[in-house]
């Protein structure tokens, strides 16, 4: 029996050792140099945040915290509990009735599922195992009949 997978590998291989060499674009190099050139060029504060001078993450953290400190300090009024539930319970009625439905077909799913005898979730259980290695060796049959060389 031929390996029809190393025969392709083979030629594949012949195929592309045939191709000339790409050479790259003549700009490419200059273009390259000139943009680390550029980024080297930059100052500190238009890099990324973590190459930046310790001293300045520092400050930067310090003068964030502060703000918030100091924003929280300012107790601005917020809305109470009671009123952030009542604006989303106005907004949100229209989902109580599939809210509910939704119940009610779950409690009936359960209660049907509850009258089944055990024995017969074990044999129903044991068909669909027995139908899955079915189709999984009827689908490897297939597969092999339809890709296999003669």
């Amino acid at each position: 029996n031929s390996d029809p997978d190393g025969k392709l590998e083979q030629l594949i291989d012949r195929e592309l050792k045939k191709l000339p060499e790409l050479q790259a674009p003549p700009a490419l190099l200059r273009n390259v140099m000139a943009r680390v050139r550029s980024t080297a060029a930059q100052p500190w504060w238009q890099r990324p945040w973590l190459v930046w001078p310790i001293a300045a993450r520092v400050a930067v953290l310090a003068i964030l915290i502060g703000m918030v400190a100091g924003l929280s300090a300012m107790r601005l009024p917020t809305p109470t509990l009671g009123r952030i539930a009542a604006r989303a319970h106005e907004q949100l009625s229209w989902m109580t009735s599939i809210f509910d439905l939704c119940l009610t077909l779950m409690r009936s799913a359960m209660l049907v599922l509850t009258s089944i005898p055990p024995a017969a979730v074990w044999a129903i259980g044991a068909m669909i195992v027995i139908m899955y290695a079915a189709f999984l060796g009827f689908g490897t049959v297939l597969y092999r009949v339809t890709y296999t060389e003669t």
